[in-house]
């Protein structure tokens, strides 16, 4: 049923810029920069995807997207909500938009909902969100609007696949219910709400307070009041029943098809979501490296006189109570190799640690890798056995540079342990590899390393372990001679995906 009336559209592509007054190209610039961080987040990557399918006219701006939004017609834009909102927004928003319609008798062309959505996701999904649009435009059959963004229908057709279940970027489950509305007639539009709200006797029904009959309103409706679901699990199982009673067995069908095959999918997503272990006696590698005497090794050379810390840095004999542990932990209870190399200068540090990822990491074999680095540091940077600082993104670009070693280790989860702060414990080490190791040990066969992790911080922070610097002096008021220390121990995800257990035993919990 179409409540409102197509506005005339334009011949010309909406890319054509001649007459436009503003351009928002360094809008889109500046919401679509990611940031790095310590936790690498883990976004899939839709480069490759837009790249095959745009084209020198395809730019889609926030600009063309507010033209998008006067060309549909009030039919469109619900439908386009229903797909590419969130449940309880669209339905709040499609809910106001038939109340102002039956209200004025008109839709209200001033009308950013399409405008705010896409700006919302350029911060969120820099990556996906024109995509998405593209898709939900190509579900709508909207060629002509398709066509003035530089696509033809055979293109969009063969991309999109408009009437079948599958889907590339949209929600499957939102697909599925969007054709379900797009293939009842009127009739039979209000047969299925009949008997729905026969069953479900709704306290408060807000679908009665519009005289339209729109489906797309009713299923979301539905699906705030759990009457179907979509999110943990597809349930649509009174809609198929009731699809079967009024002989739409055929929609029936299809549904439960679709319904199913999500669910299988939910079903094995945990697993999908858990690093596999290739062989759980030969887990991964563990690089460790040991900064220890740097009062017989500071820099000499006249070039890096000026990067040297002043007072000096002491030794850190205690650290080698911290590989100990290190070692004994990774080899006998996590099943790693270990290797670990001492007093490295600065200039030397990533050759080397590319050299011991080379020759120990056994692609195919090797599961994990692990970096450990041992010494003093300062924020974002840690020293070479020189005095001279590395910055620690130096260290991290090895797992991303094109090299050799990064591309071995493509796909394979790699963690970087930093441990800065180190006094004169001979016995024990540092508080915080001893706590890490304890958690390790006592946890690993049930939780991922993710969790390990979050509870070491706490224990360490409740138990106020946590590096205590004094500002101004530089220096550390757990350990007397522990100077120039500004950066806490910590632990980052160079590219950590999914789950990692460090244990094949974990894989299906």
């Amino acid at each position: 049923m179409n409540m409102g009336n197509r506005q005339g559209v334009a011949t010309e592509n909406y890319n054509n810029k001649s007459g436009s007054s503003t351009s928002d190209s360094e809008d889109d610039n500046d919401v679509t920069t990611d940031n790095c961080t310590s936790f690498e987040t883990n976004r899939r990557n839709f480069d490759q995807d837009f790249a095959q399918f745009s084209s020198p006219v395809s730019e889609i701006t926030f600009q063309i997207v507010e033209k998008i939004e006067r060309d549909v017609d009030l039919n469109d834009m619900i439908s386009l909500i229903f797909l590419l909102f969130d449940s309880y927004v669209a339905l709040q928003e499609i809910f106001s938009m038939l109340r102002n319609y039956e209200v004025h008798g008109q839709r209200n062309v001033v009308n950013d909902k399409l405008s705010a959505w896409a700006r919302h996701q350029a911060h969120n999904q820099p990556a996906s969100w024109r995509m998405k649009l593209l898709e939900g435009l190509a579900v709508l059959q909207s060629y002509d609007i398709l066509q003035k963004l530089g696509y033809s229908r055979d293109r969009v057709d063969n991309e999109f696949c408009p009437r079948s279940n599958e889907t590339r970027f949209l929600d499957k489950a939102k697909k599925m219910l969007f054709l379900l509305c797009d293939r009842l007639s009127g009739e039979q539009a209000i047969q299925l709400i009949t008997l729905v709200r026969v069953e479900a006797k709704f306290a408060d029904d807000i679908t009665v307070r519009c005289n339209t009959i729109n489906m797309e309103l009713h299923i979301l409706f539905w699906l705030t009041q759990d009457v179907i679901s979509i999110d943990k699990e597809v349930n649509v199982s009174c809609l198929i029943k009731y699809l079967k009673i009024m002989g739409l067995s055929d929609i029936a069908v299809s549904m439960e098809g679709v319904a199913n095959q999500l669910n299988e999918d939910k079903c094995s997503s945990e697993e999908k979501c858990v690093y596999e272990i290739i062989n759980p006696q030969n887990v991964g590698l563990l690089v460790i490296i040991n900064m220890i005497e740097f009062e017989d090794n500071v820099e000499k050379r006249p070039e890096y006189k000026h990067l040297l810390p002043d007072p000096k840095l002491p030794d850190r004999v205690g650290s080698l109570e911290d590989v100990t542990n290190l070692k004994g932990l990774f080899t006998c209870h996590l099943k790693f190799k270990v290797v670990h190399e001492s007093d490295i200068k600065h200039d030397d540090l990533i050759n080397e640690i590319k050299k011991m990822i080379s020759e120990h990491f056994v692609k195919g074999e090797h599961s994990v890798l692990f970096l450990c680095l041992l010494s003093h540091g300062k924020e974002g940077s840690i020293y070479g056995v020189n005095s001279i600082p590395v910055p620690i993104d130096d260290i991290k670009n090895i797992f991303h540079d094109g090299t050799s070693v990064a591309n071995m280790l493509v796909g394979v989860p790699k963690v970087l342990i930093i441990q800065a702060c180190q006094g004169n414990n001979h016995l024990y080490g540092s508080k915080y590899i001893q706590e890490l190791c304890r958690c390790l040990k006592k946890y690993y066969q049930h939780k991922h390393f993710t969790d390990i992790v979050i509870r070491v911080h706490n224990n360490i922070n409740k138990q106020d372990m946590h590096v205590n610097v004094q500002h101004g002096q530089g220096q550390c008021r757990e350990h007397d001679n522990c100077v120039n220390m500004y950066m806490t121990p910590s632990i980052r995800f160079i590219t950590l995906r999914k789950d990692l257990y460090l244990t094949k035993r974990n894989m299906k919990m």
